[in-house]
């Protein structure tokens, strides 16, 4: 059996660095696209942290529901966190905490209905942050 020439060894490497490169690029390119979608995530945490105001904008239309979901890389799935019916809510902190003792990456599913009656669905950007209690007894 013949052994590849170091050409061949060169061409595999890069190969395999190029599909790497671009695997590692597609969760970028796709958040890009679902910011272009026009939906917009945002968080702001009350009560010192115990609680969040979360809310979701279209420029599509009207949000009608959303799912909040904790990004998490392949190949563990994206965490469905809570539905908040309605475009905003205040809700408990640690419905956020969807990486226990790590950084939380927060997206939404975005429910609208146009102005012309047609219903559709959008991803918003992401929000990261350190949300609800990590360690019980220190909160």
């Amino acid at each position: 059996m013949a052994r590849p020439g170091k050409w061949g060894r060169r061409f595999g490497s890069a190969a395999a660095v190029s599909i790497l490169g671009l695997a590692m690029l597609a969760p970028a390119s796709s958040a890009q696209a679902a910011t272009a979608a026009g939906c917009v995530l945002t968080i702001t945490e009350t009560d010192g942290g115990a609680f969040a105001i979360v809310t979701v904008g279209c420029s599509q239309g009207t949000v009608t529901a959303f799912d909040l979901y904790g990004d998490d890389a392949w190949p563990n799935p994206d965490d469905f966190l809570i539905k908040i019916w309605g475009s905003s809510s205040h809700i408990v902190a640690d419905h956020l905490n969807e990486d226990i003792g790590a950084r939380d990456e927060i997206y939404a599913k975005a429910y609208y209905t146009t102005p012309s009656g047609t219903n559709g669905t959008a991803n918003t950007n992401r929000v990261d942050g350190d949300f609800g209690c990590v360690l019980e007894p220190l909160c």
